[in-house]
């Protein structure tokens, strides 16, 4: 258990870093913003008392496609 927290904090801080990044090229607000919401709904699927692994799998998958340059967290994460 302690081992899937880590990995999802870690694509949880990613996510952040990717939205960083984004910043720094001079995306649009309304990308980063759509991110970093993404990034907030994140913590909430560690938080459930069910285990909620796959569906966090799931939905870094989904941003992937929505941001296809955030596709080396879903492969560290998958690691």
């Amino acid at each position: 258990m302690i081992r899937k927290m880590r990995k999802a904090i870690k694509a949880i801080q990613n996510v952040l870093i990717e939205g960083r990044a984004m910043a720094y090229r001079g995306n649009p607000h309304a990308q980063i913003a759509k991110l970093l919401d993404h990034a907030e709904f994140l913590p909430g699927l560690i938080l459930e008392p069910d285990d909620e692994t796959s569906t966090f799998g799931e939905y870094l998958a989904g941003i992937v496609q929505e941001f296809p340059e955030t596709r080396w967290i879903l492969d560290e994460y998958r690691l």
